[in-house]
Order: structure tokens, then C-alpha cells, then sequence
């Protein structure tokens, strides 16, 4: 497994425990936030999508290797969004 593609699935578990956290109450994040995560880790949160993003092309410019989200969307099945 390449490099881009271990990140990309600790992106997207992360993403997963998050959702997890946010059902159990046990996240500090609300329910239909955004965040961004890079690497592994929430480098950003917002309840606006613009912000999300303005913040994370500060942070890591190449959107292939970030992943955004929002908490307590039922997601069907994980879609990488370019």
C-alpha cells in the first residue's frame, strides 16, 4: 500500500471514530459540523463548508491528501471528493 493510500484510510478512520464519538456524546464536536483532517488528525472544524476549506488550504494545499467530512451525516459508503 503506498504512502497516499495508508493516509487517505487513516483519514477516513478517523473520520469513522469521530462519527462514532458524536453518537456517544463523547466528542466535543456537534452534530452537522465540518472537519478537516490531515494525516490522521483534525486540523480543522466549522459549521461553515467555506471555512472549512479556506482554513484547510492554508494548512495542506493538495485537497488529495485531506479528507472533510460532517459529523452525524449518515453516510452510506466513504467517497473521496476532490
Amino acid at each position: 500500500m503506498s504512502t497516499f493510500d495508508q493516509e487517505q484510510t487513516l483519514n477516513q478512520q478517523t473520520f469513522q471514530r469521530l462519527q462514532r464519538e458524536v453518537q456517544q456524546a463523547t466528542s466535543g464536536l456537534q452534530t452537522g459540523q465540518y472537519v478537516g483532517i490531515v494525516r490522521g488528525q483534525v486540523v480543522a472544524t466549522s459549521s461553515d463548508f467555506a471555512e472549512l476549506l479556506d482554513r484547510l488550504n492554508h494548512i495542506e494545499p493538495d485537497p488529495s491528501r485531506r479528507f472533510v467530512g460532517r459529523v452525524g451525516e449518515d453516510y452510506d459508503r466513504m467517497e473521496r471528493v476532490l
